[in-house]
C-alpha cells in the first residue's frame, strides 16, 4: 500500500492524487482551483488544456522538471 511505500511527508500529495483520480471536487475547487487541485487540472490530459499552444512547457516537461 501507499502508506508503507511513500514517505509520510507525501500524504497531502497522495490525498490530492486520490481526489483528482476520483474527481471528487466541490464547486469552489472547480471554479477557484488552488494548490494541488490547480496542479491536477493543469496536468490531467482529460482537461484538454494541451490543445492551447500558449503553454511554454509540455505536461511531460513539467513533470520531469
Amino acid at each position: 500500500g501507499g502508506e508503507r511505500t511513500f514517505p509520510a511527508a507525501w500524504n497531502e500529495m497522495m490525498d490530492a492524487v486520490d481526489k483528482g483520480d476520483s474527481a471528487k471536487y466541490d464547486i469552489d475547487e472547480i471554479l477557484n482551483p488552488r494548490g494541488w487541485a490547480l496542479m491536477n487540472f493543469i496536468m490531467d490530459a482529460r482537461t484538454g488544456l494541451g490543445r492551447f499552444k500558449e503553454f511554454r512547457i509540455s505536461n511531460y516537461q513539467l513533470m520531469m522538471e
